[in-house]
């Protein structure tokens, strides 16, 4: 039996047992699009050198192994990574925004100067009250 005849024979025998969107799903690609040996069966001269269907999908896992280890073994060992990753981030960043000299960024700059564009300073009062370590400002 050719490896198409065992293609059509499983379809035979389990389509009519699985979900209509399963089926679907399946049948959506030719069966040369997405099994080797209907590949390797569209002509004589056509074959597959070393490849099976089985050493695609072990390569396919391999190359999601590293993101397998993180979080197939615990979920509270994928969450503590994931702190801790975002914690690195985060100390990154602060030590880039506090060693710099000016107050804010181009970016931040240009976003101030757009906001305050159109605002009547004569429209408001601001009051400015010194405490121990903070000023607490406020606008009416």
């Amino acid at each position: 039996m050719s490896l198409v005849a065992q293609l059509e024979a499983c379809k035979t025998k389990y389509y009519p047992e699985m979900h209509p969107s399963a089926v679907n799903y399946l049948a959506k690609l030719n069966d040369d699009q997405q099994y080797p040996a209907a590949r390797c069966a569209m002509g004589d001269e056509i074959c597959m050198y070393n490849k099976s269907a089985s050493l695609g999908v072990k390569s396919m896992n391999q190359a999601n192994s590293v993101a397998r280890e993180r979080t197939a073994v615990d979920v509270l060992n994928a969450m503590i990574l994931h702190v801790k990753l975002e914690g690195a981030r985060f100390k990154f960043y602060k030590q880039k925004a506090w060693s710099r000299d000016e107050i804010l960024t181009t970016r931040g700059m240009d976003l101030m100067e757009e906001v305050f564009r159109d605002i009547n300073l004569r429209e408001y009062k601001l009051n400015v009250m010194n405490c121990n370590t903070f000023h607490r400002v406020t606008v009416n």
